[in-house]
């Protein structure tokens, strides 16, 4: 998104703001965002994980890693291993993401009556065949059930704790739980690591109606890991959101207590280094083998479950040439902070400015 963490600050100044119709934006002078502090290393302390609670990271990850981390108190920064309580991550993430996959397949299911594709076992995609269909903007729970009350445009209630809907303002990062690197914009989209604040990866998930990169649309239009996961959502139970959303608040909360310790939490981007190009998803990492496509993305995941601002800066190079992210989480609301010591991080590493030959 930026060449650095100056660059990210001052296109984050230009799209982010205070929006009526968005409980999620907040920033109230934008402009101050782009102004970042100048951040002394010598007084910064942080936490630092390896792997996110257990998860597969390469070698090639691990050794640069472990070098940027080296440099880092080279520079003067205490680094202590420390990481929030990731045990519940996946699953909550898994099951809010795919819940969400299938509420945002529903406006078209409702203006299409056929539904969005037939599934293999006699329901329809974005219709619930068994309860004889729900109710589009009326029913969220994917039984057919109410909530209690009116849905709104997404399907949410006015009024209600934003519990039910699996969105709680003040907390999420954005409309899908999505931590950016930075803060909403108008539409609660944030610049940064990831497409979630949409539902939506280029080169993985299939949109409506069409093939996308990174794999074909069977005969319904749509790409079998995207009607994969509406199903998954449609079969998702009350229990089994309530538990998600409840475990996800304990997340955000030990995240925070962390935090209050410490700067920010680091951690690798990503678990191997740029696949070939042709390759739809990374399939196994460090001989652990993967099913989903999501899976290989759970370094980003879990932060994304936290909800608090990450940023992505060069952590180094492989022999190969080949580059290493560092993942930086700051406090909650505490964007310009943490843009403010991604740039002093990048200062200290000296890998930012590093151009490949072209």
């Amino acid at each position: 998104m930026a060449r650095g963490s100056g660059d990210a600050a001052l296109l984050l100044s230009a799209i982010s703001g205070l929006d009526p119709g968005w409980p999620l934006s907040w920033v109230e002078d934008p402009a101050s965002l782009a102004d970042l502090e100048p951040v002394d290393l010598s007084r910064v302390r942080l936490a630092w994980s390896a792997d996110a609670g257990g998860l597969e990271v390469s070698g090639e990850v691990r050794q640069v890693h472990a070098a940027a981390r080296a440099a880092l108190e080279r520079a003067g920064a205490t680094v202590v291993d420390a990481e929030p309580d990731f045990t519940h991550a996946d699953r909550l993430w898994e099951t809010v993401e795919m819940f969400e996959f299938f509420a945002g397949a529903r406006p078209e299911a409702a203006a299409d009556p056929r539904g969005l594709a037939a599934d293999p076992r006699g329901s329809r995609l974005g219709v619930d065949a068994e309860s004889g269909g729900s109710q589009p903007d009326a029913d969220v729970d994917p039984r057919g059930s109410r909530l209690g009350g009116e849905a709104g445009p997404r399907g949410h209630r006015p009024g209600l704790d934003a519990e039910s809907s699996g969105y709680r303002p003040g907390v999420d990062a954005g409309p899908r739980g999505s931590r950016l690197g930075g803060e909403a914009g108008p539409r609660g989209h944030r610049p940064g690591l990831d497409a979630e604040s949409s539902g939506y990866r280029p080169g993985v998930d299939a949109g409506p109606r069409g093939s996308r990169l990174g794999g074909e649309a069977g005969a319904s239009g749509y790409r079998p890991d995207y009607l994969r996961n509406v199903e998954q959502g449609r079969r998702t139970t009350a229990a089994e959101l309530a538990d998600a959303l409840a475990r996800r608040t304990d997340l955000f909360r030990d995240t925070a207590r962390l935090l209050a310790d410490h700067d920010a939490l680091v951690l690798p981007a990503a678990p191997v280094v740029p696949p070939p190009m042709d390759l739809e998803w990374v399939t196994k990492v460090d001989g652990v083998a993967y099913d989903r496509y999501f899976r290989w993305q759970r370094l980003a995941n879990r932060i994304t479950a936290t909800a608090h601002p990450a940023l992505v800066t060069p952590a180094g190079w492989t022999p190969a040439g080949l580059p290493v992210g560092l993942q930086v989480v700051g406090r909650y609301r505490g964007d310009r902070r943490l843009l403010s010591l991604g740039a002093a991080i990048e200062r200290a590493l000296g890998h930012a400015a590093r151009r490949p030959p072209l």
